[in-house]
């Protein structure tokens, strides 16, 4: 049912939301190419998590956060009433600091991931 963003690449984002999750998660090197824009965005937001984050999610095409936030959604249950591909036209590249808020991002997409199994078989 995945068109745009590989399982992988959503397991990726699971593992970085959830690494700040629990004691002793392992520590992200940022690239050096991408220091100025990380200390900007710390400085803003102080939150090592969302600098994680939001560097790993613009990594993505738009075409795959999309898909990624339709994912999130389908997860946390704004479903009803709505098809997967409405949820994807949804999201938009603004989004991308949403998404990197959402404390329970790691559990809409596990849940997100599972219904999308669910469907194709």
């Amino acid at each position: 049912m995945l068109q745009d963003i590989t399982e992988k690449k959503v397991w990726d984002v699971i593992a970085i939301a959830e690494m700040f999750e629990t004691p002793g998660g392992e520590i992200i090197t940022i690239p050096l190419a991408e220091a100025d824009q990380v200390v900007d965005d710390l400085l803003e937001h102080g939150s090592p998590r969302y600098i994680a984050l939001i560097t790993s999610l613009n990594k993505l095409s738009i075409k795959e956060f999309q898909e990624l936030c339709a994912i999130m959604w389908l997860g946390r249950g704004d479903n009803e009433s709505v098809t997967f591909e409405q949820l994807k036209n949804r999201a938009s590249v603004q989004n991308r600091d949403y998404a990197a808020s959402k404390s329970l991002l790691g559990k809409y997409l596990r849940a997100g991931l599972a219904k999308l199994n669910a469907i194709i078989e």
